[in-house]
């Protein structure tokens, strides 16, 4: 890592990442389809990220009836940003809830 970058825990990284989640809702789609979409290429794009940063890790797997697929599982850093992003998520929530309230 160059000297200029900071790390960040992976539970920082998984933050850093989690608007991503909200842009299919905050944009505001036509029709079910599209917000199905929107949801699926999103929710591939913030796997791969974690994948990138060493918070899940993949395999493939034959599939009787299609195309191969693809398996995610939680690695230790995975595991320990889950917990700790767990720990955080009431509060997100209630700033969350008090700003629409508002």
């Amino acid at each position: 890592m160059p000297s200029s970058e900071v790390a960040q825990s992976p539970a920082a990284t998984a933050r850093n990442h989690a608007p991503v989640i909200w842009l299919p809702y905050l944009a505001g789609t036509t029709s079910k389809a599209e917000s199905q979409l929107r949801k699926g290429v999103l929710e591939y794009c913030v796997l791969a990220i974690l994948r990138r940063d060493g918070l899940v890790e993949t395999r493939w797997q034959e599939s009787p009836s299609g195309p191969p697929r693809r398996y995610y599982e939680l690695t230790p850093p995975g595991h320990a940003a889950l917990k700790e992003f767990t720990a955080i998520w009431p509060h997100f929530r209630d700033a969350v809830d008090h700003f629409i309230a508002d």
